[in-house]
């Protein structure tokens, strides 16, 4: 054995004999020769046997054995708890126990196992002792501060490592790595410039890590307990790894961090209520930045300006922070995509407010919680994707304004007896732009009114209880026949809905080939906004109050018309059934009602009857007929009817439904009904009041006016104007002059 090993192994005594080593330990039964037996041994040292020939000790016997140091076989033998090292190694191992000797003064045991592990480039795994405390990452308990002196390293030790010059040169490129320790001490890493790796798994920290301004390759701090983290504007050449079961009970913070890879807190716990828990404002990552599996938050989670190479993915994870925001990720710029689905749980805010996603926003299974205010604010938001909305559930608002997404993908979770789907029952889409919906989800007029009335009872425009019944027979039998007045937009409380959203779904049906649901969608906002428009001209100036009975009339008989102008055929069905009604009522009686328009043959008509002629309009000939056979002298009058265009009840009704044939706007076509007869006059109403006694009775009966008086001076009015009206809708429709686009 050389000077420079015993120098090394200065507790343990090797005299190198004849055939046979000694080994000088404090209690042990040792028995040493061709077969090295170290059963039931304990040793206060390290076991270090120089090797001078493979095999040349035979096998090793340790059952039970018990080192208080690590036990380090350099040799041939089967060691099984680290490689064979070179000389070169060894020789290194030497400098920088010395280094470290000289820099913090003796060292612990773990301590010289470390520094021999990072000289040969291993993960230094400190072995465990009979009793002492198992380390679950799962749980929340620290048993770690049980740990004997056997497991413990110094904060200063590694600082050496990472920061001394000439350590930086001994220690191998694989970087530090040490399992299950106990560091004592804070670990002050500040503007440290470190080459190589930094791994800690499952170890144990009594204060704050502060790495701030500091520049490493890896920092893994996989399944460790920390109180907290300070790495504001730390520069990682490839990653941060928080975790496998880390836990951290104050702030962990990464303000302005640069990484080359990703941010990855998988499986992490960061607890503390009431503040931030994780603060990355200003992050740029070349990766990611996953919280996801198991991912746990207690406290607000901050990424305000982050920008990200890859994906946010917060698939799983858990954030709470109920009364105030739990996910803060304002102004977030990520090329990829933002996943809050597979059981992500959120008791607070979710904030998104101006990010800019290259990929999807996944909301797919999720849960936000924020009773009374907004569960999710992704306003301002621009997705290049898709936004999932897929059996997510919201315990608050969800708020899209002023947002833009490529796609929308909104399958609700659930659907009601009346086979409509279980919207979010709280959702701001003011302004809110997506430039198509997935086949999936419901296209249907019915289903997506039902999610624009959720929209405005959100506004305010609605009541959130149930509208109750409106007061007046008038307005009891609109609601009753009107569908769209359902969700109380009639009601006393209800303000003028927000168009915006309303078109913009139209001309995404529109473009996606389903042309009657958008007409649908128009129609319905007209009727949505008819009467609380009319409500609010009565509030405004008297100028205003003037003129709000005539256009609410005139916007009941559009909706009725021509759907708003979004209806365009529907006027030719009030023109048949117009038509249709006059030829009924005109022909009346056999058409006996009428009676020629020009007075010589009207003269003739009438004397006629008087006299006890019984032909019909329908047959003007057969007064000619008559007069020649019962009258003495036929006149000129007489022989005129025998030329005398005959009536025809459902050319007279045409004839007078349509008065655009009048003015040239259709091919000229003489109906010879409208300018050659017209309805006979007829008694008008009558009131007789019986009198008793010379006294009037406390009753009276109303005598209803005859048929041709009715005919005449109220039905003929109103078919001509229904006509102008319906024709004037018609045309306007196809001009899109009725149309509120």
């Amino acid at each position: 054995m050389d000077d420079d090993t015993r120098s090394v192994i200065r507790d343990v005594v090797l005299a190198e004999t004849t055939g046979s080593y000694k080994l000088v330990v404090t209690t042990a039964t040792a028995f040493l020769g061709a077969t090295v037996a170290l059963m039931d041994a304990r040793l206060e040292c390290d076991l270090v046997m120089p090797a001078r020939g493979r095999g040349r000790y035979g096998p090793l016997l340790r059952e039970n054995l018990h080192t208080a140091r690590w036990a380090w076989y350099t040799g041939g033998m089967p060691t099984g708890y680290a490689k064979q090292g070179t000389p070169g190694q060894r020789k290194r191992a030497i400098a920088l126990l010395r280094l470290l000797r000289d820099e913090v003064g003796p060292l612990l045991p773990a301590e010289r196992r470390l520094a021999r592990a990072v000289v040969l480039g291993e993960m230094l795994v400190v072995p465990e002792r009979t009793g002492d405390a198992r380390f679950d990452p799962q749980e929340n308990e620290e048993r770690w501060r049980t740990w004997g002196e056997h497991r413990v390293v110094r904060a200063e030790v590694i600082r050496t490592l990472c920061m001394h010059e000439m350590a930086q040169r001994l220690v191998d490129p694989k970087g530090i790595g040490l399992i299950q320790a106990r560091i004592t001490g804070t670990l002050d890493l500040m503007s440290a410039q470190i080459p190589h790796d930094i791994f800690f798994e499952r170890c144990g920290f009594e204060h704050e890590i502060d790495a701030y301004n500091a520049r490493l390759a890896n920092l893994g701090l996989s399944g460790c307990r920390a109180p907290g983290l300070n790495a504001d504007r730390l520069e990682c050449r490839r990653g941060v790894f928080l975790r496998g079961g880390f836990q951290a009970t104050g702030e962990v913070r990464l303000l302005g961090a640069q990484l080359g890879g990703n941010l990855d807190c998988s499986g992490g716990r960061f607890d503390r209520p009431g503040g931030p828990a994780l603060s990355a404002d200003g992050l740029e990552c070349r990766g990611g930045v996953f919280l996801r599996g198991g991912f746990q938050a207690t406290g607000e989670v901050r990424l305000l300006g982050a920008k990200l190479g890859g994906d946010l993915d917060c698939s799983g994870g858990r954030f709470d922070r109920p009364g105030g925001p739990a996910l803060s990720a304002d102004g977030l710029e990520c090329r990829g995509g933002v996943f809050l689905r597979g059981g992500f749980q959120a008791t607070g805010e979710v904030r998104l407010l101006g990010a800019k996603l290259g990929g999807d926003l996944s909301l797919e299974g999720g849960h936000f919680e924020h009773p009374g205010d907004d569960a999710l604010d992704a306003s301002y938001v621009e997705v290049t994707g898709t936004l999932l909305l897929r059996r997510a559930t919201f315990d608050g608002r969800l708020v899209l304004t002023q947002s833009r997404v490529g796609l929308l993908n909104d399958q609700p979770l659930l659907y009601r007896l009346d086979r409509t789907p279980e919207w979010p029952a709280r959702i701001v889409l003011n302004d809110f732009c997506y430039d198509a919906i997935h086949t999936r989800s419901p296209l249907n007029a019915v289903s997506r009114l039902a999610w624009l009335a959720n929209h405005d009872r959100t506004m305010g425009h609605l009541r959130e209880t149930p509208p109750a019944a409106p007061s007046g027979i008038v307005l009891r039998m609109l609601v009753r026949f009107l569908p769209h007045n359902r969700e109380g937009y009639w009601s006393r409380h209800a303000t003028p809905p927000d168009p915006q959203p309303y078109r913009q779904l139209a001309d995404v049906l529109r473009q996606q080939g389903h042309d009657g649901d958008a007409s649908a969608v128009l129609r319905a906002l007209g009727w949505r906004r008819m009467m609380p428009m009319f409500r609010q001209r009565l509030r405004q100036s008297r100028k205003d109050r003037l003129w709000a009975a005539p256009l609410f009339v005139f916007s009941l008989l559009q909706g009725v018309v021509v759907g708003h102008g979004h209806a365009r055929f529907r006027p030719l069905y009030w023109l048949l059934v117009l038509w249709l009604i006059g030829a009924v009522i005109f022909a009346h009686g056999d058409g006996r009602v009428m009676i020629p328009a020009e007075r010589s043959s009207q003269r003739a008509w009438t004397t006629a009857q008087a006299q006890g002629f019984s032909g019909s309009p329908m047959q003007p000939r057969l007064l000619a007929a008559w007069a020649n056979i019962n009258l003495n002298s036929i006149t000129d009058e007489h022989r005129a009817m025998y030329d005398y265009p005959a009536f025809n009840p459902v050319v007279y009704s045409l004839d007078t439904l349509l008065p655009l044939i009048d003015f040239g706007l259709l091919p000229p076509v003489d109906f010879q009904q409208q300018e050659y007869w017209m309805p006979r006059n007829g008694p008008g109403w009558i009131r007789e009041w019986p009198t008793e006694h010379g006294r009037p009775a406390w009753w009276w009966r109303l005598r209803f006016p005859s048929a041709e008086w009715w005919i005449k001076a109220v039905y003929l009015p109103a078919h001509i104007a229904m006509g102008w009206i319906v024709a004037t809708l018609f045309a306007a429709s196809f001009t899109r002059l009725a149309r509120r686009e």
